[in-house]
């Protein structure tokens, strides 16, 4: 099932590379990537695909090396100042309640329709596998 978001006006007013890696997600990944055309970024809302966990950079670096180490890894992206990292997980089929802890050391889940900032594949040091 083909989950594209449409190519239309909203991506006119984009740059050309934005909306070429939207159209990259679209047809390679079957990934709904969108262009934001007013902050000229892509975007994706979480609950179609995939949800997401949003994560400091002092605790994602473990965490995505633990889970690489047993193949567990999936796409993780990290933001422009590499000060969090976005690891992207299965549908839930239920509200994530984070316990406290987790909470406290500012992990966030994305609820879902969420909104979330998606680097393009080109600038590869924003992805991590």
């Amino acid at each position: 099932m083909t989950r594209h978001m449409p190519v239309d006006a909203r991506h006119a007013r984009a740059r050309p590379d934005l909306a070429h890696a939207a159209r990259v997600f679209n047809d390679r990944l079957d990934w709904p990537v969108g262009v934001d055309a007013n902050r000229q970024r892509l975007i994706m809302r979480t609950g179609e695909v995939f949800d997401a966990l949003i994560v400091p950079r002092d605790l994602a670096e473990p965490v995505a090396h633990g889970l690489r180490s047993t193949r567990l890894a999936g796409p993780v992206s990290r933001d422009e100042g590499d000060r969090w990292w976005t690891f992207y997980t299965e549908l839930c089929d239920h509200v994530i309640n984070l316990p406290s802890g987790l909470r406290a050391a500012r992990v966030h889940a994305v609820p879902r329709g969420g909104q979330l900032v998606i680097p393009p594949i080109s600038s590869g040091s924003s992805w991590w596998a």
